[in-house]
């Protein structure tokens, strides 16, 4: 019998309101275990997740059923309230990246993206995997 092989992979990318700093350590061990419930709720597997205190980054492999727009708005959303449930006032910026991304690039995006941290220090960013699409609102 004959299957469907599908591989879809998605490089998500957003921001705190005005990149304020909100994002702690301690919030990460709260925000990131979420996130992965999310993702496999909606049949998505999440690869990676990390950040830095202004911006996250997620690689997310989608199933055929999965809608973007769906994910990422439960994904906000609930972490948000999750948050303001617990913490001081949080807030995400309405927008988000997401960028496609080949197979056989997806253990070279995980280890950067598991690295977020240390390329933030050392200066070792990669420009075109921090893009949280600022510089692409004109582009429609």
């Amino acid at each position: 019998m004959r299957h469907d092989k599908i591989e879809i992979y998605i490089h998500l990318i957003w921001t705190t309101w005005d990149r304020e700093p909100l994002i702690t350590p301690a919030l990460e061990r709260d925000l990131f275990p979420i996130m992965c419930e999310i993702a496999e709720r909606h049949g998505a597997k999440m690869l990676a997740v990390n950040g830095v205190p202004d911006h996250v980054h997620l690689l997310i492999k989608f199933a055929s059923t999965t809608r973007l727009c769906d994910l990422v708005k439960d994904l906000k959303g609930t972490t948000s309230r999750t948050v303001n449930e617990r913490e001081v006032p949080f807030k995400w910026r309405p927008t988000y990246a997401a960028f496609s991304v080949s197979r056989w690039n997806v253990r070279s995006l995980a280890k950067y993206i598991g690295h977020q941290k240390e390329h933030h220090q050392a200066g070792t960013i990669i420009d075109v995997f921090e893009s949280d699409g600022e510089d692409f609102e004109d582009s429609e």
